[in-house]
């Protein structure tokens, strides 16, 4: 979805790093929360970047429908658990 963007490729690279942060340095599980919690911060670290507006709304939007998605899903959630990455 954001390799649409080549060869602006900052929105792409800024989600990988999020994603990234939160699988390694502060491990937020289960995987549900996570993939949430990384395109809300992802939507947040585009506006303080200042990212194209078209860029930007087109983003919220997937942003919207993934955590809509994600919130009607019917599959039993744990509880959320977020530890550092030198924690076990």
């Amino acid at each position: 979805m954001l390799l649409g963007l080549y060869p602006y490729d900052m929105p792409l690279a800024l989600f990988a790093a999020v994603f990234v942060v939160l699988s390694v340095v502060l491990r937020v599980d289960p995987t549900f929360y996570r993939t949430m919690l990384a395109y809300l911060l992802t939507l947040a670290a585009m506006v303080i970047v200042k990212a194209a507006k078209p860029v930007l709304m087109g983003f919220a939007v997937i942003t919207a429908a993934v955590c809509l998605r994600l919130h009607r899903s019917r599959e039993p959630r744990e509880d959320l658990e977020v530890k550092l990455l030198w924690t076990h």
